[in-house]
């Protein structure tokens, strides 16, 4: 979801003709610093193996009376990994990004993954607020409630348990 929101913001400026370009690669060449235009690649990398793969094959067998079922075969699967995204964000395993070492494999993604992609989230949505028009605030401002209690996006810490 926070690519998703990153890529929203993103078209809203490519609709006031503030990117050019085609995505993500006018996103990402808006990112002048290296580290966080490589973050970004991998946030996007890693939302891309969550949303266009199948994450498991399975193999079922049904019964003649369709009264019964039984899983034959299961095998994890890990996407395409011949896109020009991936390969840029992926390191030698093939199993993390380079620099902020999500899971690329979307049965491994622990609550660490989610902390180190809010962290790039947030920096990017306050990326893009200066973009944005004036003083239009970052997405990272907005208040969200999370357990009860209402707070900014960016005082949101999913590493920790409370």
């Amino acid at each position: 979801m926070l690519a998703f929101a990153v890529e929203s913001m993103g078209a809203r400026l490519a609709a006031m003709r503030r990117l050019n370009g085609q995505f993500p690669y006018a996103l990402l060449d808006t990112v002048a610093d290296r580290d966080a235009r490589q973050e970004l690649l991998e946030l996007l990398a890693l939302r891309n193996v969550l949303t266009h793969i199948h994450i498991w094959r399975v193999e079922v067998a049904i019964d003649e009376h369709s009264a019964a079922t039984r899983v034959e075969e299961t095998e994890p699967l890990h996407g395409d990994r011949t896109t020009r995204l991936y390969e840029a964000a992926a390191d030698a395993s093939g199993q993390r990004t380079k620099r902020l070492r999500l899971h690329l494999v979307p049965t491994m993604i622990r609550r660490l993954d989610v902390h180190m992609a809010l962290r790039c989230a947030i920096n990017v949505f306050d990326h893009l607020a200066v973009l944005d028009l004036e003083n239009m605030p970052s997405l990272a401002d907005h208040h969200v409630k999370i357990q009860g209690q209402v707070r900014q996006l960016r005082a949101v810490d999913v590493h920790h348990r409370t």
